[in-house]
């Protein structure tokens, strides 16, 4: 039975502490309840201590490894999970080739191996990058961001006696040492872009030459319309298209202040508003 709970009460109503009697904060009760609290208390406190040391412990490895990387990585951005992936609708695909002279184990006449692959990486399009179209930035436009931030720290020796063997192929990596180069990047399609899940508006432009080539393929008398959904506005544009036949009143929202649109007569739509609360 809870020791707060008034067996007298109807669902055990808790008694609080300042309805007690004088009497029982001076029982045996009373004096068990607080020990087994401070025990309680004493064993989060210590979990906490150990959970801080340890999070300064992996912050100071990793502090350790990136003076490793020979400038290539100042920092590490966490890896994007699926579901923020999701809500891209365009992804920097990053290839780069990442070499490395270690070896597994404590330092102690061990012999570093020089190894050298591919690492590829898709992440959200950084800001300064966002109006970029599709396909492969030039490499004039790579030195505006660190890439291979993004990119996983190698675990590489960084405690030890370092007396162990190494080779160091000309202008390769020295022992213990990584080094990130950026072969290219490209802006591309997201094929998991889930349209639900995305907190911006993605805004499609058309140019006035595409308009006026489409207009001019209707008939003179041809009316044109943008139509809209929902209640309010959460962005700046609405969004455009080519003209396209579209019937009044065929989403059952036809309203009596439309004059010279009757229902069923058929126009064609150039843009539509999609509004919600």
């Amino acid at each position: 039975m809870n020791a707060n709970a008034n067996p007298n009460a109807k669902g055990g109503r808790r008694i609080r502490n300042r309805d007690r009697p004088a009497e029982y904060f001076e029982s045996e009760e009373y004096k068990q309840r607080m020990e087994d609290y401070e025990k309680r208390m004493e064993e989060y406190n210590r979990e906490l201590r150990i959970e801080e040391h340890d999070k300064r412990q992996a912050q100071k490895l990793l502090e350790m490894r990136l003076e490793k990387s020979m400038g290539t990585q100042t920092e590490t951005i966490p890896k994007p999970t699926y579901k923020e992936l999701q809500k891209q609708p365009f992804l920097a695909r990053i290839m780069a080739t990442l070499e490395t002279n270690d070896h597994d184990g404590y330092c102690s006449s061990e012999e570093c191996e020089y190894k050298k692959k591919i690492v590829k990486m898709n992440i959200p399009v950084p800001d300064r990058y966002d109006s970029c179209p599709l396909g492969e930035l030039k490499d004039e436009y790579l030195k505006y961001h660190n890439w291979a931030n993004h990119l996983p720290v190698p675990e590489v020796n960084v405690e030890g006696s370092e007396y162990c063997r190494y080779h160091c192929p000309k202008g390769g990596v020295g022992p213990h040492e990584y080094r990130y180069t950026i072969k290219k990047v490209e802006i591309i399609e997201n094929p998991k872009y889930d349209k639900s899940k995305d907190d911006y508006t993605t805004i499609k432009t058309i140019t006035a030459g595409q308009m006026i080539a489409a207009l001019s393929k209707l008939p003179p008398d041809a009316k044109l319309v943008i139509t809209e959904s929902g209640f309010y506005s959460n962005s700046e544009f609405s969004e455009i298209m080519l003209p396209e036949e579209y019937i009044v009143g065929s989403k059952s929202t036809i309203h009596e202040r439309i004059r010279e649109l009757s229902k069923g007569a058929k126009v064609y739509r150039i843009g539509h508003s999609e509004q919600h609360y």
